[in-house]
Order: structure tokens, then sequence, then C-alpha cells
């Protein structure tokens, strides 16, 4: 027979799916074990959900019940109760005042000692997990979003690679195109994938634009990336994990010292891009913010009086119409003399001063 009925217990509406036989008053309890003696009011001992097997019957007839998470063996507590544990209760801690088990809360110290009331003592959250973000990365983070924030204010794009790991790569993309918070703005961004990402991001990085690479020191296509990007006026940021890069290898690092290679499956890089996204849409909320200091030549050697080298790629030999090697470099292509440097090919990276080229750049970034 099958039936449903309401009823109360302790002052809770409970439903009950009935499927036992039926007792001698008409009530067939849930559950019901076969062979079990009527108890006081001619109910059988009903087994609930956690019920202990072998549970004498408890004040009014029902037998005690072991609620979600009650401890095996807990003896009743006051009103017939079994002594429920809450959630992650240590099994086998004797009950504490009011019959319950001492509960082990959320990131409570297992086997700890009890504290005042009778709940395991709790251990605080720096002695519990391990750091993620130490202040070394807190702050190269806090930079990179500062930067990344000024270079989308000024229409970059931004451009994502990670040649092993390419889910990274979508998801830093698929993170800034499609915001999760109501009111957050769209931001341009494109995961890069597929072999030639060298050839591909030459064609795509423009001016301006940044480059986010998700990858191990050791890879061979970021690495030549990074080390091109200033040719192409182009910002670069670098996650990853063990060994870290050479200095100067990308502009900002975000780097973890864990040198397992599980790392990148762990969840960890994904916390730093996340952050990387909510700093960089804290920077928006402060538009005073997004305008860069102005740069001025105060050292006798600078960058922006062209008295200082610049990286150049080559585009190709002697394309110029003056007869020079044709180059890329930040402020868009221009003609060098490469008299003094020899023949160069197509992608050769050169460091040029005064409209010469004075010397190679080699893949290891040694001159």
């Amino acid at each position: 027979m099958s039936a449903s009925t309401n009823g109360r217990e302790g002052g809770e509406t409970v439903d009950l799916q009935v499927n036992g036989p039926l007792n001698v008053t008409g009530h067939a309890s849930a559950d019901h074990r076969t062979g079990d003696p009527l108890s006081e009011g001619g109910r059988g001992d009903g087994a609930l959900v956690g019920d202990r097997v072998g549970d004498p019957p408890r004040e009014g007839g029902w037998a005690n019940r072991a609620l979600v998470g009650d401890q095996a063996g807990g003896v009743p507590s006051e009103g017939g109760r079994a002594d429920r544990a809450p959630a992650d209760d240590r099994v086998g801690d004797p009950p504490s005042g009011g019959g319950r088990g001492d509960g082990a809360l959320v990131g409570d110290r297992v086997g700890g000692p009890l504290s005042e009331g009778g709940r395991a003592g709790r251990a605080p959250a720096d002695d519990r997990a391990e750091v993620l973000l130490d202040e070394s990365l807190a702050k190269d983070l806090a930079a990179a979003a500062l930067t990344l924030a000024r270079r989308f204010a000024a229409g970059a794009t931004l451009w994502c690679v990670a040649p092993a790991w390419e889910p990274h790569a979508h998801h830093v993309a698929v993170e800034f195109v499609h915001p999760v918070i109501v009111g957050k703005r769209a931001l341009p961004a494109v995961a890069l994938t597929g072999p030639g990402l060298v050839d591909t991001a030459r064609l795509a990085v423009r001016p301006g634009d940044v480059i986010l690479a998700v990858a191990a020191e050791s890879d061979p296509d970021v690495a030549s990336i990074t080390r091109r990007a200033p040719a192409w006026g182009a910002t670069t940021l670098w996650i990853g994990n063990g060994p870290r890069p050479p200095a100067g290898a990308a502009d900002h690092v975000l780097w973890l010292d864990d040198p397992d290679p599980l790392v990148p499956a762990t969840g960890r890089f994904v916390l730093l891009y996340h952050l990387l996204w909510e700093l960089t849409h804290v920077c928006f909320e402060h538009p005073g913010l997004l305008s860069g200091p102005d740069v001025e030549c105060t050292d006798e050697v600078c960058i922006t009086c062209g008295d200082e080298g610049r990286l150049a790629e080559v585009i190709a030999p002697l394309g110029a119409a003056d007869g020079g090697t044709l180059v890329r470099t930040a402020n868009g292509e221009e003609s060098v003399d490469t008299l003094l440097v020899g023949p160069v090919e197509p992608g050769d990276l050169l460091l040029v001063h005064a409209g010469a080229a004075i010397t190679r750049i080699h893949e290891d970034g040694t001159r």
C-alpha cells in the first residue's frame, strides 16, 4: 500500500512517504522495519531517514531519530532525540551541554581542544589555509591592473596566448569581453591559438595593445612574442609558475614560485586573472587614474629624444623607398641602415639608433 501524510514532529511539519505494512491502528511507519514490536500507542518503531537500527522506542512510541549528520552511536538527548552533529561534526565527540555533539564548524581544526560551550576550537584563517597571494604578488597584480586599465582606456585590445594551456587563453578573453557583473563594461579581448602563434600575433597586435600570456618560463613561443612586443608597441603580462622568466622578459610578471607542474590545473592561475579583471574595473571607477603621468626628458639619455636604442623587427630587407631596410618599431614602420649589422632577414630583431641598426638581438635575448 502506498500513501502520503503530513504530520508534526517537534513543532516541524514533515511529509512522510508511507510504503510499509499497516500496523494494528492502520498506520504504517516510514521505512517500517519488518518484525519490530509495537510501541506504546500502537505504532511500530519507525526508522526514519538516518534512524539508528536497533534503538529502543523513545517517549511517544517513536524510535530515536538520528538526523542527517547525527553521530553514530550518540546517546539520546533531552526529549528523546539522538545528539545532532552539525555539518563537519567530528565523529566520536562527546555530547556538549544540551545533548548535542560538539560541532566542528567549517574550518575547525580536527582534533582541536573544545572551546567554551563544547565546540571545537577554531583555527584562525591564516593557520588553516595556504597563503595564495603574498604581498609581493599583490603589488605586482595591482600594478598590472592599473596598466591594463590605462591601455583599455586608450583603446587597446587584449590578446591572450597560452600555447600549452589554450583553455586559459579562452578563459581570460571571455573574462574581459563578457563581464559577469551587471554594469561592468565589455572590454576587447581575443584568444590567439593554434600553430604559428608568433606569426599570428605579429599580424594581430597593434601599437598600444596588450599581450597576456599564460605559460611556463620555458615556452619558446611566449618568449619570442614577449621579446618582440616592444617592437610592436605592445605591453606584455606574463602569468606562470616555477622558474621565473629573466628580468625584463615582460612588462608585468604575475608569478607563482610553486614548481608543481599541476599548478595550471588547480585554479590558482584562474584566481590571478579573475583578480586582474576585478582590479582593472576598480581602476575604471577612478577616472583620475586612467591618464598616466607625463613623460619628461630629464636624463642625458632619453628614448623620447632619440638618444637611446630602440627595438625594431625587420619587415623587408632593402624594402624601404630610400633603399634602406624596412623595419617595424613602436612608432610604426621606419627605414633604417643595416650596413653595420650585415644582411638581415624578415623577423630579425635589431637595436636601432639615429636611423641605423647598431646590433642584432638574438632569440635568446643576447646581442
